[in-house]
């Protein structure tokens, strides 16, 4: 085992960074287990921890198997005007339609008084977001967690000890985005 390796072996363990694909491959737990997913299961599909395309052919298997299990026709959104846009269809011909759109873009959604605390399997890693309602269409606090900002607390102890070119290469290799690391 190379140095490197080592210092990113530390560096996963101590800050639990690794997240997304590179928590796939190196074998640790996948945030989706336990979550629904439409009406899915996520421990009904096997987690893919592979780099030669396991992947893509996992997904297709899924969305076979959504396809066969009998996908309802119609839209895919909730048909509540309080919290969804109506079709521009209705909007241009229907004044209940017009009115509820006109609401929803000036007030905005109400959600009732709480927090909730909702994450998604994104590309890099876990995004989340915290919410803090206090009843108003104005949450009271917002949060979003992105996949980057836990991936990046690795990068230090993953460079101790190498030189210029290791530091670029680590950091090529955490697909970082700049972006999210603004705290």
């Amino acid at each position: 085992m190379t140095e490197t390796s080592q210092g990113a072996k530390s560096a996963r363990a101590s800050t639990g960074a690794a997240a997304g694909i590179r928590r796939l491959l190196e074998g640790l737990d996948d945030a989706r287990l336990g979550e629904q997913m439409h009406g899915l299961v996520a421990e009904l599909f096997p987690i893919c921890r592979s780099i030669t395309g396991d992947g893509v052919r996992q997904s297709l298997r899924i969305l076979q198997q959504a396809i066969d299990r009998g996908l309802p026709p119609g839209p895919v959104i909730v048909d509540d005007p309080y919290v969804a846009l109506p079709p521009k269809e209705k909007v241009y011909n229907e004044m209940e339609s017009l009115i509820y759109h006109f609401k929803l873009i000036m007030h905005g959604i109400q959600p009732p008084v709480g927090e909730t605390y909702f994450q998604v399997e994104g590309g890099n890693g876990e995004l989340g977001f915290y919410v803090v309602s206090d009843g108003t269409k104005n949450p009271y606090r917002v949060r979003c967690r992105p996949p980057c900002f836990a991936i990046y607390q690795a990068f230090g102890r993953m460079v101790i000890g190498q030189t210029i070119p290791d530091v670029v290469a680590a950091l090529g290799s955490l697909n970082i985005i700049a972006g999210e690391l603004d705290r």
